[in-house]
């Protein structure tokens, strides 16, 4: 399965795009992971948002 993570900047902006491919959702957080530190990510299955991390790599809690 492809998917993307979402760079964030600290106004809530997409800063970066990088494209992956992970077998499920618990891989694609996993390998989102290395792209924390300087900027929480997101992580989508197209449509489909798998999970928001902050800068320490730590899921967020997705509202609605």
């Amino acid at each position: 399965m492809f998917f993307r993570v979402y760079c964030i900047d600290e106004r809530g902006h997409i800063c970066s795009v990088h494209e992956c491919e992970a077998r499920d959702d618990a891989e694609a957080i996993e390998v989102a992971r290395r792209f924390c530190g300087a900027h929480e990510v997101e992580i989508w299955d197209r449509a489909r948002r798998i999970a928001r991390l902050g800068k320490d790599g730590e899921e967020r809690r997705l509202a609605g």
